[in-house]
């Protein structure tokens, strides 16, 4: 196969991605629409048509207890002869009074009836639909990511072609000859308390209450994650909640021009799985934030998937290159993992006696 026919494999893929994205938010947003009409149907039916009837059966059953009493006093009058007056018109007006009390009765009868059919259909539609609902919160986010990583070792393996000089400026410093340097913070912020950096974040009553938007970018500059380091991720001992294309983000004003940014997964009020804040490493406290749905940082970040798939209270910390620090719900770094010191100190005196001999 030549180098053009993989390109062109790895750009169907992300066209594939994007096009699954867009399938699931139709989906989701079918299901809510679906929901969303079950429960205004429910609401017209028992607070609307079953209120206003009832209250009609009281007026009409009312009304029509007057119109046989009026009917029964005219039946009961007498002319000044002895004779009897008529009481046609007070017939009518019983009679029109019964028929406006049956109807009451009957619509009363068809709203309870209705009441019952939409309660039954509804469960057999949730049925239905169960497990088309299971498969977009479990299988749609597996399949996502997945699909980064054939396209993230796709081009991880186009990189081969490059120039060695590239790869290694691309690469940074490779310390010890070894084959695999994992990024390392820069050594102003090897001693950073990353847990304050969850007192920028805001509190989870105004994440919860900020409403999703257009996206305010074009381009986002944070740092990519490197497939090596999104398989650690995949392999540390943490739990996991997969986002959807349509769950919520909350940006810092501009974070997304800067490289230097943290994100946090906070719990909410109303969604206890919580959303994604990305707030900026620096500067004073942030500024009003916008929120966007994910499938909107994943079309430009598929890179992203593993991180944004860490369950909530995960910390995640991004230097201006690269992946710094992964930190768990008890603000334990989890990566990069930290290094026995008398193992370090073992492996200097290895290496001294390697140089002395």
């Amino acid at each position: 196969m030549s180098e053009q026919a993989r390109v062109d494999s790895v750009e169907r893929l992300q066209t594939f991605r994007v096009q699954l994205c867009r399938s699931a938010e139709s989906i989701e947003t079918a299901l809510s629409e679906a929901e969303q009409d079950i429960h205004r149907t429910r609401n017209w039916l028992h607070q609307d048509q079953q209120t206003y009837w009832k209250s009609e059966l009281r007026k009409r059953t009312e009304l029509y207890h007057r119109a046989k009493l009026a009917l029964k006093r005219r039946q009961n009058e007498k002319t000044p002869l002895g004779g009897h007056y008529s009481y046609v018109d007070e017939k009518k007006a019983v009679d029109a009074a019964k028929r406006r009390l049956e109807e009451a009765e009957q619509k009363i009868a068809n709203v309870r009836r209705w009441l019952r059919q939409l309660d039954k259909e509804a469960d057999e539609y949730k049925a239905v639909v169960q497990r088309l609902g299971r498969y977009m919160e479990a299988d749609v986010p597996r399949s996502l990511a997945r699909l980064d990583q054939m396209i993230a070792a796709l081009e991880a393996y186009f990189t081969v072609g490059v120039p060695i000089e590239e790869r290694l400026a691309t690469a940074g410093p490779v310390a010890g000859g070894m084959a695999r340097a994992e990024p390392m913070p820069p050594p102003e912020l090897a001693a950073v308390d990353y847990r304050k950096l969850r007192e920028r974040t805001p509190e989870p009553a105004m994440l919860d209450g900020r409403p999703i938007e257009k996206p305010p970018f074009t381009e986002l500059k944070w740092p990519r994650i490197e497939p090596a380091q999104r398989e650690d991720i995949l392999d540390l001992d943490l739990e996991y909640s997969p986002v959807s294309p349509l769950d919520k983000v909350v940006l810092a004003a501009d974070c997304w021009e800067r490289g230097r940014v943290y994100l946090e997964r906070v719990a909410l009020p109303s969604r206890p799985a919580g959303c994604w804040y990305v707030g900026t490493r620096e500067g004073g406290a942030d500024a009003e934030p916008v929120a966007v749905q994910v499938g909107e940082i994943l079309r430009q970040r598929p890179d992203w998937a593993e991180i944004l798939n860490l369950a909530r209270g995960g910390l995640v910390i991004l230097n201006g290159n690269s992946l710094e620090a992964v930190l768990d719900e008890r603000d334990r770094q989890v990566w990069p993992p930290a290094e026995p010191k008398a193992n370090t100190s073992a492996q200097g005196q290895s290496a001294d006696r390697q140089d002395e001999s």
